[in-house]
């Protein structure tokens, strides 16, 4: 109850109307886009601590220039931009999990720094907290990033009884000097820190810049720092933490760290492979396993782990399930698939998942490609006492959002999709229900089914028609229910013996014009209604100018998919030899027309 008070003392109450925007995906709500410009949260992303106890509230804390009256929108990095000598870290409250927001107050007013540096990094990362028990008094760790022109560092602050002067104080008058951890060459402030071994240890994963680009493990290496004194005294763990880099980058950078229950800390670290490497450490953070490559797919962004607790015990794992490899679009740093983020639970310490479901996509991906940062990535997150999650993410000029959803919307079972409920392929933002992407691709529209079969009249089709842009054929990716047992049903109708179609089950997000991807595919397949097409094990026919049910039903533990059409079994296919070292579960479609023209009424997912 001491924190709340401390922290309550600086509250002005300024209620706030909902403002709630129509989510893009079912049981996703964005609170806040656009840079948060309502509360003045565009200047860093916010974090989140739940304060825990009775009607305690959520608390977002964030970073601001102190004389900045945060009307303008004109520069898209206000806070990188300038240099910020009067930073403040200000927090906002909810009283209502989330929904609705109190005007901001000064929580913390951060020393002047030198006129060569700065706070802040890139104009995305703002402060992060952590709350540690200690007996009757909570100590809560605030991590500040710090920049020159050409190195960051972190500063540290905290409120405990062993400072003086912050005592049964309000937290923004602590007038304790920051403690500088790392201050040569660190790569970025950490995105989770924690407390582990029942509170007693302060844990922090970060990563520095220690070599060249071009080396085989690229510029950067990912190291732990560990306090046992309340943040008082640092100790790096061992040893320092690299990963295979072949196109150089990078290297191994900003980690996630989570205390699984039996004790083992479980790390993911981005760099520029097709998936996460790992490491972990069982004696509490003090020394790590090398790392290796772990199950996630995503290519040279971070992920963020949450630990789950209000309702029963789990990891939520947020991250870019994505994959680029037409250069066009893949880039060794930057080009990376930072369209969409997704979202995966365990409630088993993380030998099983659910989900794969897309949370939130960058609203301006249809925008020309840009080098550099963008995108939805970069996520920052709470469970809250509800159950529910608040999350921000997104970077980039007007990409950042603060968004809630529930886990358990990770663990239905069943999602179907008639085309009745897809108003507009290319919108981003404002309708529910659409899992479509349709980003570079042309031959595709929305029309009232014109066929003349009874169950189809006045519903909506796809309609996808050959194209003879080749660099932007019409293609649907479609995300759906993630599992490694379950089966994808499609309805649609070939209008002629011209059409062909291929299929493909993805473990990861693609952009649709990327056909490179295909080759990558779990398991794939061509559909053709030609009577003269070749027949092999990877081609079924079916008959022009009727409806056809189409089935893929995946046992990733056989390795198999057995494919039926119409209730008949047409084919089996063999997963990719490939999939066995790394796949997560097939969580999306690829729909490729190659010739003729075809209506798609409907798709079907269910998972085991």
């Amino acid at each position: 109850m001491l924190l709340y008070s401390v922290l309550f003392a600086v509250v002005t109450v300024v209620c706030s109307e909902p403002r709630v925007w129509s989510p893009v995906f079912p049981n996703v709500s964005f609170i806040f886009r656009d840079n948060y410009d309502e509360l003045g949260w565009r200047l860093t992303k916010p974090d989140f601590l739940q304060l825990r106890g009775g009607d305690q509230p959520v608390v977002a804390f964030f970073m601001r220039k102190a004389t900045d009256d945060h009307t303008s929108r004109s520069d898209p990095y206000p806070f990188y931009s300038v240099n910020c000598t009067d930073c403040q870290v200000n927090v906002a409250y909810s009283f209502d999990g989330g929904w609705t927001w109190e005007r901001d107050s000064t929580f913390l007013k951060l020393p002047p720094l030198n006129s060569s540096m700065q706070y802040g990094w890139r104009g995305r990362a703002g402060a992060r907290v952590v709350l540690q028990e200690h007996g009757s008094v909570p100590v809560l760790h605030l991590f500040i990033p710090v920049t020159t022109e050409s190195r960051s560092g972190l500063y540290h602050f905290s409120s405990n009884e062993s400072l003086p002067d912050t005592r049964n104080v309000a937290i923004n008058q602590i007038h304790s000097l920051p403690q500088e951890l790392e201050p040569n060459g660190l790569g970025s402030p950490p995105h989770s820190p924690i407390v582990v071994n029942k509170d007693k240890r302060l844990l922090v994963a970060l990563h520095k810049v220690t070599r060249r680009e071009s080396s085989s493990v690229g510029e950067s290496n990912t190291f732990v720092l560990y306090s046992d004194d309340l943040g008082c005294s640092w100790e790096m763990a061992e040893p320092q933490l690299v990963v295979p880099s072949p196109l150089g980058g990078g290297g191994a950078c900003e980690p996630t760290v989570i205390e699984l229950m039996n004790g083992t800390i479980w790390m993911l670290i981005r760099n520029q492979n097709p998936v996460l490497y790992q490491s972990f450490s069982y004696n509490r953070g003090t020394t790590w396993t090398p790392p290796t490559a772990s199950p996630f797919i995503s290519n040279n962004s971070p992920a963020i782990f949450i630990r789950l607790s209000a309702r029963k015990p789990g990891i939520l794992l947020v991250w870019n399930n994505g994959f680029n490899v037409n250069e066009v679009y893949h880039h060794a740093e930057y080009g990376i698939a930072r369209q969409v983020i997704h979202a995966a639970v365990s409630y088993d310490e993380g030998k099983t998942w659910s989900g794969f479901r897309e949370l939130y996509r960058d609203p301006h991906m249809a925008e020309p490609y840009i080098y550099g940062d963008h995108g939805s990535a970069y996520p920052e997150g709470e469970e809250l006492v509800n159950g529910t999650i608040i999350l921000s993410t997104g970077q980039g000029a007007f990409r950042q959002v603060v968004l809630l959803f529930d886990p358990e919307w990770l663990l239905e079972k069943v999602q179907y999709t008639k085309m009745d409920d897809v108003i507009n392929l290319n919108d981003t933002w404002d309708y529910q229900g659409n899992y479509f992407t349709t980003l570079d691709t042309t031959g595709l529209d929305v029309i009232i089914d014109p066929t003349n079969a009874s169950c189809s009249r006045d519903l909506k089709v796809i309609r996808m028609q050959e194209s003879k842009d080749l660099d932007h054929p019409p293609c649907l990716v479609y995300n759906f229910l993630g599992a490694k047992k379950g089966s994808l049903a499609l309805f649609f109708y070939p209008t002629s013996n011209e059409t062909s179609v291929q299929v493909s089950l993805m473990d990861f997000f693609t952009l649709p014009a990327d056909v490179e991807v295909e080759s990558m595919a779990t398991f794939a397949l061509t559909i053709t209604s030609d009577p003269a097409a070749k027949k092999d094990g990877h081609t079924i026919y079916i008959t022009a100018t009727e409806y056809h049910y189409v089935e893929f039903d995946w046992d990733m533990h056989a390795g198999v998919c057995n494919v039926s059409a119409d209730d008949n079994v047409k084919e089996t296919l063999l997963m990719r030899p490939e999939s066995e070292d790394f796949t997560q579960q097939p969580s999306y479609l690829r729909f490729r027309l190659l010739s003729g023209m075809l209506y798609l009424r409907s798709i079907e997912a269910e998972v085991a």
